[in-house]
């Protein structure tokens, strides 16, 4: 049970709980813990509820809207605002998808640490030299790398130009798909037709 603090014959502040109502009443008072609504009225509170949060979509917030009373007990309430702007409501989607994206992204490399993908760009560019010219100088990192591993120079390279391959790959598969959820978010003429998108931003990425 929580209550609320009345003035002006309304509710005002935030709802306390019982022991936040007994720091505000006089010390040498002794109430049980379902305190009658009388005695609360005399010092000036009443019984509150506080209501869950109702969960919202992406062009929806929710905002505090006081008390409602019913059956002596004041209820919380909530009031739910949907963008109306078309503007605002498709750049909320695209900074959305953005971030879906970002976390695709991460995902993909969240195996590697920070130092082995610092590395990453280097060891793809030596693996394409060696390719092209098969001298060992144009690799330095990875023929030192293929000496400590006891492996051939030839097979670390193809296992690095198979992975640089599975990457790219990747990377083209989310960067196309969240231009292409970007570019659908762009063209739409409503929010109503921002809102009917929104189901599908979140299927169809290639991880």
């Amino acid at each position: 049970m929580f209550y609320i603090k009345i003035e002006n014959g309304g509710p005002v502040g935030d709802a306390l709980n019982f022991q936040q109502l007994r720091s505000l009443l006089p010390r040498n008072i002794s109430f049980p813990l379902e305190i009658p609504a009388e005695i609360l009225a005399e010092y000036g509170f009443a019984r509150a509820q506080q209501m869950q949060q109702p969960t919202v979509g992406l062009l929806d917030s929710v905002r505090p809207e006081g008390y409602k009373l019913v059956d002596g007990t004041y209820y919380q309430n909530w009031t739910v605002d949907r963008v109306d702007s078309l503007e605002t409501a498709q750049a909320i989607t695209i900074a959305a998808i953005e971030a879906l994206a970002k976390s695709k992204r991460d995902a993909v490399v969240a195996d590697y640490s920070p130092a082995e993908m610092s590395a990453w760009s280097m060891k793809r560019a030596e693996a394409l030299a060696f390719g092209a010219s098969q001298d060992a100088a144009g690799a330095p990192a990875l023929a030192m790398e293929a000496q400590v591993r006891g492996i051939p120079l030839s097979e670390l390279v193809d296992k690095v130009l198979a992975k640089a391959v599975a990457l790219s790959q990747l990377e083209a598969g989310i960067a196309g798909t969240c231009g292409k959820k970007q570019d659908a978010v762009r063209a739409c003429e409503s929010v109503q037709e921002v809102q009917a998108l929104l189901g599908e931003i979140e299927v169809a990425w290639p991880v």
